[in-house]
Protein backbone atom coordinates (compact mmCIF):
# COMPACT_ATOMS: atom_id res chain seq x y z
CA UNK A 1 0.00 0.00 0.00
CA UNK A 2 1.16 3.26 -0.69
CA UNK A 3 2.12 4.83 2.37
CA UNK A 4 -0.23 8.36 1.56
CA UNK A 5 -2.99 5.56 1.44
CA UNK A 6 -1.91 4.22 4.91
CA UNK A 7 -1.57 7.76 7.15
CA UNK A 8 -4.96 8.19 7.56
CA UNK A 9 -6.25 4.73 8.95
CA UNK A 10 -2.52 4.38 10.56
CA UNK A 11 -3.28 7.82 12.39
CA UNK A 12 -7.33 7.03 13.21
CA UNK A 13 -7.79 3.60 13.99
CA UNK A 14 -4.29 1.80 14.40
CA UNK A 15 -2.20 4.71 16.59
CA UNK A 16 0.29 5.31 14.34
CA UNK A 17 1.41 1.41 13.93
CA UNK A 18 0.17 0.32 10.18
CA UNK A 19 2.82 -0.10 8.63
CA UNK A 20 2.84 0.05 4.36
CA UNK A 21 5.04 -1.38 1.49
CA UNK A 22 6.86 -0.40 -0.90
CA UNK A 23 8.19 3.01 -1.13
CA UNK A 24 6.45 5.66 -2.19
CA UNK A 25 8.59 6.44 -5.46
CA UNK A 26 8.09 2.90 -6.29
CA UNK A 27 4.65 3.14 -6.90
CA UNK A 28 3.79 4.09 -9.79
CA UNK A 29 0.43 6.43 -9.77
CA UNK A 30 -1.98 4.63 -12.12
CA UNK A 31 -3.18 6.02 -15.34
CA UNK A 32 -6.40 7.39 -16.79
CA UNK A 33 -7.47 9.59 -13.97
CA UNK A 34 -6.71 13.25 -13.89
CA UNK A 35 -4.98 13.23 -10.06
CA UNK A 36 -5.37 16.85 -8.24
CA UNK A 37 -1.83 16.08 -7.12
CA UNK A 38 1.19 14.69 -8.78
CA UNK A 39 2.32 12.16 -6.69
CA UNK A 40 -0.41 11.92 -4.47
CA UNK A 41 -2.77 9.01 -5.58
CA UNK A 42 -5.56 9.72 -4.11
CA UNK A 43 -8.69 12.20 -4.82
CA UNK A 44 -12.13 13.04 -3.36
CA UNK A 45 -15.01 13.24 -5.95
CA UNK A 46 -17.25 16.60 -5.05
CA UNK A 47 -20.45 15.53 -6.59
CA UNK A 48 -22.58 19.04 -7.71
CA UNK A 49 -24.48 20.97 -5.09
CA UNK A 50 -27.80 20.20 -7.00
CA UNK A 51 -27.30 16.62 -6.64
CA UNK A 52 -28.10 17.09 -2.81
CA UNK A 53 -30.81 15.04 -2.60
CA UNK A 54 -30.02 12.49 -5.59
CA UNK A 55 -29.92 9.18 -3.24
CA UNK A 56 -33.15 7.15 -3.80
CA UNK A 57 -34.60 3.76 -2.58
CA UNK A 58 -36.99 1.99 -3.89
CA UNK A 59 -40.51 1.59 -1.93
CA UNK A 60 -39.46 -2.35 -1.19
CA UNK A 61 -36.24 -2.02 0.08
CA UNK A 62 -34.20 -0.15 2.30
CA UNK A 63 -31.00 -0.02 0.23
CA UNK A 64 -30.20 2.88 -1.32
CA UNK A 65 -28.43 4.25 -5.10
CA UNK A 66 -27.22 7.55 -6.34
CA UNK A 67 -27.75 7.27 -9.73
CA UNK A 68 -24.88 10.54 -10.53
CA UNK A 69 -22.51 9.19 -8.52
CA UNK A 70 -22.92 5.70 -10.57
CA UNK A 71 -22.22 7.51 -13.61
CA UNK A 72 -19.05 9.21 -12.48
CA UNK A 73 -17.76 6.05 -11.29
CA UNK A 74 -18.69 4.65 -14.57
CA UNK A 75 -16.57 6.66 -16.71
CA UNK A 76 -13.71 7.05 -14.03
CA UNK A 77 -13.26 2.90 -14.22
CA UNK A 78 -13.82 3.18 -18.65
CA UNK A 79 -10.85 5.35 -18.02
CA UNK A 80 -8.75 3.72 -15.65
CA UNK A 81 -8.91 0.35 -18.12
CA UNK A 82 -8.83 2.31 -21.55
CA UNK A 83 -5.27 3.56 -19.97
CA UNK A 84 -3.84 0.50 -19.63
CA UNK A 85 -5.07 -0.70 -16.52
CA UNK A 86 -5.77 -4.31 -15.79
CA UNK A 87 -9.75 -4.67 -15.18
CA UNK A 88 -8.52 -6.97 -12.41
CA UNK A 89 -6.68 -4.81 -10.48
CA UNK A 90 -9.60 -2.28 -10.10
CA UNK A 91 -12.05 -2.67 -7.36
CA UNK A 92 -15.49 -0.62 -7.15
CA UNK A 93 -16.77 -0.66 -3.68
CA UNK A 94 -20.07 0.62 -2.25
CA UNK A 95 -21.90 0.31 1.11
CA UNK A 96 -25.51 -0.54 -0.48
CA UNK A 97 -26.44 -3.17 -2.86
CA UNK A 98 -28.85 -1.44 -4.73
CA UNK A 99 -25.90 0.89 -5.68
CA UNK A 100 -23.68 -2.55 -6.41
CA UNK A 101 -26.76 -3.34 -8.62
CA UNK A 102 -26.68 0.01 -10.61
CA UNK A 103 -22.89 0.22 -10.98
CA UNK A 104 -22.45 -3.16 -12.46
CA UNK A 105 -24.92 -2.37 -14.99
CA UNK A 106 -23.49 1.37 -16.07
CA UNK A 107 -19.99 0.11 -16.08
CA UNK A 108 -20.64 -3.17 -18.27
CA UNK A 109 -22.93 -1.14 -20.84
CA UNK A 110 -19.85 1.68 -21.01
CA UNK A 111 -17.11 -0.97 -21.06
CA UNK A 112 -19.09 -3.27 -23.84
CA UNK A 113 -18.47 -0.06 -25.94
CA UNK A 114 -14.80 0.81 -25.34
CA UNK A 115 -13.91 -2.43 -24.09
CA UNK A 116 -15.44 -5.02 -24.75
CA UNK A 117 -12.43 -7.45 -23.63
CA UNK A 118 -13.59 -5.67 -19.93
CA UNK A 119 -16.85 -6.17 -20.12
CA UNK A 120 -17.71 -8.15 -16.48
CA UNK A 121 -13.76 -8.54 -15.21
CA UNK A 122 -13.94 -5.41 -12.81
CA UNK A 123 -15.29 -6.72 -9.86
CA UNK A 124 -17.91 -4.39 -8.13
CA UNK A 125 -18.89 -5.13 -4.44
CA UNK A 126 -20.06 -4.78 -0.73
CA UNK A 127 -17.25 -3.05 1.54
CA UNK A 128 -17.95 -6.21 3.66
CA UNK A 129 -17.00 -8.62 0.66
CA UNK A 130 -13.41 -6.65 -0.15
CA UNK A 131 -12.03 -7.39 3.85
CA UNK A 132 -9.02 -8.97 3.99
CA UNK A 133 -8.51 -8.18 -0.22
CA UNK A 134 -6.84 -5.40 -1.49
CA UNK A 135 -6.67 -4.06 -5.31
CA UNK A 136 -4.07 -1.49 -6.78
CA UNK A 137 -6.54 1.08 -7.97
CA UNK A 138 -10.41 1.40 -5.67
CA UNK A 139 -13.11 3.58 -6.43
CA UNK A 140 -15.51 4.20 -3.53
CA UNK A 141 -19.18 5.56 -3.98
CA UNK A 142 -20.74 6.65 -0.72
CA UNK A 143 -23.90 6.95 -1.78
CA UNK A 144 -25.51 8.73 0.89
CA UNK A 145 -27.14 12.25 -0.32
CA UNK A 146 -29.50 14.42 1.31
CA UNK A 147 -30.26 17.37 3.79
CA UNK A 148 -30.81 15.41 6.97
CA UNK A 149 -27.74 14.56 7.40
CA UNK A 150 -28.59 10.71 7.52
CA UNK A 151 -25.65 8.59 7.01
CA UNK A 152 -27.00 5.32 8.21
CA UNK A 153 -24.08 2.69 8.24
CA UNK A 154 -21.73 5.12 6.53
CA UNK A 155 -21.12 5.95 10.06
CA UNK A 156 -19.53 2.44 11.12
CA UNK A 157 -16.15 3.53 11.46
CA UNK A 158 -15.10 -0.01 10.72
CA UNK A 159 -16.70 0.10 7.57
CA UNK A 160 -15.12 3.17 6.73
CA UNK A 161 -11.73 1.92 8.21
CA UNK A 162 -12.14 -1.00 5.85
CA UNK A 163 -12.98 0.67 2.84
CA UNK A 164 -10.07 3.25 2.38
CA UNK A 165 -7.33 0.26 3.64
CA UNK A 166 -7.85 -1.97 0.25
CA UNK A 167 -6.32 0.28 -2.01
CA UNK A 168 -2.82 -0.27 -2.86
CA UNK A 169 -1.66 2.37 -5.59
CA UNK A 170 -5.17 4.58 -5.83
CA UNK A 171 -8.00 5.65 -4.38
CA UNK A 172 -10.96 7.69 -5.43
CA UNK A 173 -14.03 8.55 -3.53
CA UNK A 174 -16.94 9.71 -4.96
CA UNK A 175 -19.54 11.21 -2.72
CA UNK A 176 -21.31 14.20 -1.20
CA UNK A 177 -18.82 16.12 0.93
CA UNK A 178 -21.89 18.05 2.81
CA UNK A 179 -23.83 15.15 4.08
CA UNK A 180 -20.15 13.36 4.74
CA UNK A 181 -19.01 16.10 6.70
CA UNK A 182 -21.52 15.78 9.48
CA UNK A 183 -20.13 12.64 10.83
CA UNK A 184 -16.64 12.90 12.76
CA UNK A 185 -14.47 10.19 10.79
CA UNK A 186 -15.59 11.04 7.59
CA UNK A 187 -15.41 15.20 8.37
CA UNK A 188 -11.77 13.71 9.63
CA UNK A 189 -10.62 12.10 6.55
CA UNK A 190 -12.30 14.83 4.27
CA UNK A 191 -10.09 17.04 6.12
CA UNK A 192 -7.12 14.92 5.44
CA UNK A 193 -7.64 14.55 1.90
CA UNK A 194 -8.42 18.44 1.64
CA UNK A 195 -4.87 18.88 3.28
CA UNK A 196 -3.34 17.28 0.48
CA UNK A 197 -5.13 19.65 -2.04
CA UNK A 198 -6.66 15.96 -3.53
CA UNK A 199 -10.55 17.40 -3.91
CA UNK A 200 -11.89 17.26 -7.27
CA UNK A 201 -15.23 18.57 -8.37
CA UNK A 202 -17.40 16.90 -10.35
CA UNK A 203 -17.81 19.62 -12.91
CA UNK A 204 -13.51 19.64 -13.20
CA UNK A 205 -13.33 15.79 -13.55
CA UNK A 206 -16.42 15.86 -16.21
CA UNK A 207 -14.51 18.70 -18.17
CA UNK A 208 -11.33 17.08 -18.39
CA UNK A 209 -13.50 14.16 -19.92
CA UNK A 210 -14.87 15.90 -22.26
CA UNK A 211 -11.56 17.81 -23.29
CA UNK A 212 -9.31 14.80 -23.44
CA UNK A 213 -11.84 12.10 -26.14
CA UNK A 214 -11.97 8.14 -24.65
CA UNK A 215 -10.16 7.38 -27.50
CA UNK A 216 -7.11 9.31 -27.49
CA UNK A 217 -6.10 7.31 -24.60
CA UNK A 218 -6.08 3.75 -27.02
CA UNK A 219 -8.66 1.17 -27.13
CA UNK A 220 -6.29 -1.39 -27.75
CA UNK A 221 -4.38 -0.74 -24.22
CA UNK A 222 -5.66 -3.83 -22.83
CA UNK A 223 -4.71 -6.16 -25.45
CA UNK A 224 -1.32 -4.96 -25.69
CA UNK A 225 -0.08 -5.15 -21.80
CA UNK A 226 -2.35 -7.80 -19.70
CA UNK A 227 0.73 -7.19 -17.11
CA UNK A 228 -0.39 -4.86 -13.79
CA UNK A 229 1.13 -1.30 -14.80
CA UNK A 230 2.64 -1.32 -11.48
CA UNK A 231 5.02 -4.39 -12.30
CA UNK A 232 6.00 -4.24 -16.19
CA UNK A 233 9.58 -2.64 -16.93
CA UNK A 234 8.97 -2.80 -19.85
CA UNK A 235 5.83 0.00 -19.88
CA UNK A 236 8.35 3.15 -19.38
CA UNK A 237 5.42 4.60 -17.17
CA UNK A 238 6.28 7.28 -14.71
CA UNK A 239 4.01 8.99 -12.12
CA UNK A 240 1.24 10.55 -14.26
CA UNK A 241 1.89 9.13 -17.39
CA UNK A 242 -0.82 7.61 -19.88
CA UNK A 243 -0.64 5.13 -22.19
CA UNK A 244 -0.76 6.04 -25.29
Amino acid sequence: MHPLLADFSSAHFYNGCLASHPAPEDRVQPPGFPWPQIGVPLAFVAVRPHAIGHESSSQHSTSFQNIPEAMIVAQTVERLVAAGVAPGDIGVMTPYSAQVNLLNQLLNERLMISCPEAAGMVECSSVDAFQGREKEVVVISTVRSNTMAALGFLTDWRRLNVAITRARSGMIIVGDRDTLLVDRYWGRLLAFIGSKQAILLEQDLLDHFAAEPLQSFGRMALRRSNANFLLDPASGLKVGDRIQ
